[in-house]
């Protein structure tokens, strides 16, 4: 018996959609969304383990990404573009960076004009 599951999810012009929030375990490996102008806030992606391309693109209302995937190791393609409210990332960021093959960032809101990584980030 094949078992079927979605590992590609592409969410395109939907301006209902303001909220993101996904912490049940999922094997997703990728995720585009695209041009959804009510989109305020991804709060979480946790469950998302296997995600390995994320894409958030033309998006002018997202102000906030608040929590990424706990297994962050698995993303290794990350875009970011026109998401022209956004002022801030979550600190577990800058722990994927590590890993990544790929990431395209901005613009982004005036107001983040700078990527402060803290010690404790480092580690």
């Amino acid at each position: 018996m094949v078992s079927h599951v979605l590992e590609k999810l592409v969410i395109i012009d939907c301006p209902k959609i303001i909220l993101l929030d996904e912490c049940h375990p999922h094997p997703l490996v990728s995720l585009d969304i695209i041009n959804c102008t009510g989109l305020v806030s991804i709060k979480s992606i946790q469950g998302l383990t296997s995600l390995e391309n994320l894409s958030i693109n033309d998006c002018p209302s997202l102000s906030e990404i608040t929590n990424l995937p706990n297994q962050c190791h698995c993303l290794k393609i990350w875009h970011i573009t026109k998401c022209g409210k956004l002022t801030s990332f979550p600190q577990k960021m800058f722990d994927c960076f590590a890993f990544l093959n790929k990431l395209v960032l901005g613009p982004f809101s005036e107001e983040l004009n700078s990527f402060q990584v803290s010690k404790a980030s480092r580690s």
